[in-house]
Formats: structure tokens, C-alpha cells, sequence
């Protein structure tokens, strides 16, 4: 069965909606353009169109990326950043609470333990290791 642009992007969009994305219908516009290798502006042109099978599972598999929410970033294993980018992302930003605030106890340290042991792993599988980042953030920071 084929589905059309916009069908893709309304499911899309629920998809990222449940996962608890901020915007999810701005993702799933950016995520298809992206899929289809266009400009965001002109993802309303093709609305209409049925998607290529190429482009359809890309941007199956973009959503599925970008809809991954985890209560911790020491819940993120490192097989799943691999496979994030086994599947094609460019990068992966690990968002976690700064040390010594983790609502978790340890996890933020686990998270920073991991890195490194993740560094090696990426460069021996040819990636460059500045394609997965770890950052500190507070609910208080945002805006």
C-alpha cells in the first residue's frame, strides 16, 4: 500500500506526539524533508504525492529515531546509540542531569562513564567519535 506525504506526516506526528517531542507536526516536517533530500519549505509541495519505498522507510526510520525518550540518561545503552547509528543518524546527543543532581542517584555518572568506552567502540567501527555527545541539562534551563 503507498501512502502520500501527508499521510506520513500525520502518523509521523503522532508518533512523535506520544513520545513527548516538543513540536512534533515542525519534526515530522523537518524529519520528511530530510527523508526526501528537500528543503523543509518544500515538504508541502509534495504532500500530495505518494512517498518512493526509499523515502518511506527513511523516514520511518528517522521518526523511530528521534521518537527514542529515555527517564535517564544512564538508561541509554551503548547498543542503543550504535544501533542509532546503524540506522543512520548523524549524531546522538545524550541529555542528562548534572552531576549530582540525578534523579536516579548514579545515573548521570553512568552515563559519563560510558562515553569514552563508547569513543573507542566508535572509532574501531570507522565512526568519528564526535558524532555522539554528552551534555548536562536542568529543567530549570529551559525556556
Amino acid at each position: 500500500m503507498t501512502t502520500t506525504a501527508a499521510q506520513a506526516m500525520v502518523a509521523a506526528t503522532a508518533r512523535l506526539r506520544a513520545a513527548g517531542v516538543d513540536d512534533p507536526a515542525r519534526d515530522a516536517r523537518v524529519l520528511l524533508a530530510h527523508a526526501a533530500r528537500i528543503e523543509a519549505a518544500r515538504v508541502t509541495l509534495i504532500a500530495p504525492e505518494e512517498l518512493s519505498h526509499e523515502v518511506a522507510e527513511r523516514y520511518d526510520q528517522l521518526i523511530s529515531l528521534r521518537a527514542i525518550r529515555v527517564p535517564c540518561a544512564g538508561r541509554v545503552s551503548p547498543e542503543l546509540i550504535m544501533r542509532a547509528f546503524d540506522e543512520g543518524a548523524d549524531g546522538v546527543l545524550v541529555l542528562g542531569c548534572h552531576i549530582g543532581e540525578c534523579h536516579y542517584d548514579t545515573g548521570n555518572h553512568r552515563a559519563a562513564k560510558r562515553i569514552p568506552t563508547l569513543h573507542s567502540m566508535m572509532t574501531f567501527a570507522g565512526l568519528e567519535p564526535e558524532r555522539l555527545k554528552l551534555d548536562w541539562v536542568s529543567a530549570s534551563e529551559g525556556e
